[in-house]
């Protein structure tokens, strides 16, 4: 019989999720030159790239965050949608 996982297990999930946040938050504002008003506008705004969804939205899985951060990576290379 399996046991269910516990809230230990919880935690290491929220951090990992977490620390891709923290990630993907430092590099919107390494994309918008330090502008956090821009970087929240950008993270609500939705993307053609994103199937019209906000980056915000597509963030709860780790597909939809990579997926965000390649959208970042395009902007910081010119290579806009």
């Amino acid at each position: 019989m399996r046991q269910d996982d516990g809230p230990d297990d919880l935690r290491g999930v929220e951090a990992e999720a977490g620390g891709c946040l923290q990630i993907l938050s430092r590099h919107g504002l390494d994309t918008f030159d330090g502008r956090t008003t821009t970087v929240v506008n950008w993270l609500r705004t939705p993307l053609r790239e994103l199937d019209n969804q906000s980056p915000l939205q597509t963030l709860d899985t780790v597909t939809g965050y990579t997926l965000v951060d390649r959208v970042l990576g395009r902007i910081d290379h010119g290579i806009f949608g």
